[in-house]
């Protein structure tokens, strides 16, 4: 059991995540210390009274992006920073990318002490290339190729030093046809995570699973109200949070051959390290 600081919602991302990954920015982009990268548990608990009791104190709660009972033929795409830009109270500024940078638009806004920045790139790989992160999405990104739902890359730093990095979020949603979708949520924080619980009788079926690189995920399902299956993959590091989650037909290979693309063990230590 553990007693953690509360999180105050991060205006920027409208999310109540609490995730991440303590990182440091450079002109280069997001590096991680190696201290940072151990994984946490997600113990899957089937007694209710165990549960309550653990979760009352958690401070590991992720508010997954809409899209759960969009229609898959929908390939409208929601740009938070663009949301954010068209506010009422917005008052920072917004530089648009140049041929040499990966972003074409960038917003900046001081919030609560904070320097907050939203980016707008054209794919979920070009923000994670730009901030030096390793998660691999060219397999997503070849065999489900459409955006489909949100997209967006914010990043939170400490107005007193531009270079020390506070708070981020990455996520976007792909498909293909009109029956599947990935969407893919990366929250990272200076806080730290303690191990998280999920109460087994929330889901459908409730596993693990562990990649090609060592990466252990908790994997989740339950049926929308649509009637299609959502699977999430779910894993924390100290200071990380990285949810995939699959709307749709998918077979149990399928799913594997995806979750062993991510490598994700660029995030976060595994035994094979």
């Amino acid at each position: 059991m553990r007693k953690k600081e509360t999180k105050k919602p991060w205006k920027m991302a409208q999310t109540a995540a609490a995730v991440a990954l303590l990182v440091l920015v450079t002109g280069c982009g997001v590096y991680a210390a190696e201290r940072i990268l151990a994984q946490k548990q997600i113990a899957i608990i089937d007694n209710e009274t165990e549960f309550m009791e653990n979760v009352t104190e958690t401070t590991i709660h992720y508010e997954e992006f809409s899209g759960e009972n969009l229609d898959f033929a929908d390939s409208k795409v929601t740009d938070r920073t663009e949301e954010f830009i068209q506010t009422s109270d917005f008052v920072g500024t917004v530089t648009e990318g140049t041929k040499d940078d990966l972003w074409s638009l960038k917003a900046e806004e001081k919030i609560d002490g904070k320097i907050e920045v939203g980016y707008v790139y054209p794919k979920l790989s070009d923000a994670f290339k730009d901030q030096n992160i390793g998660i691999d999405l060219s397999y997503i990104e070849a065999n489900y190729p459409t955006l489909w739902s949100e997209k967006a890359c914010q990043l939170c730093y400490d107005s007193r030093d531009a270079d020390t990095f506070s708070r981020g979020a990455f996520f976007a949603s792909y498909r293909k046809g009109d029956s599947q979708a990935v969407s893919i949520q990366y929250e990272v924080s200076d806080i730290t995570n303690e191990d998280d619980y999920i109460f087994k009788e929330a889901y459908d079926s409730t596993g693990t699973y562990t990649t090609a690189d060592g990466v252990t995920l908790t994997i989740t399902s339950q049926t929308a109200d649509s009637g299609y299956t959502i699977t999430y993959a779910h894993m924390i590091t100290e200071y990380s949070d990285f949810v995939l989650t699959l709307r749709g037909d998918f077979s149990e290979e399928e799913s594997h051959v995806i979750y062993d693309s991510l490598n994700l063990s660029s995030i976060c230590e595994t035994g094979k390290q």
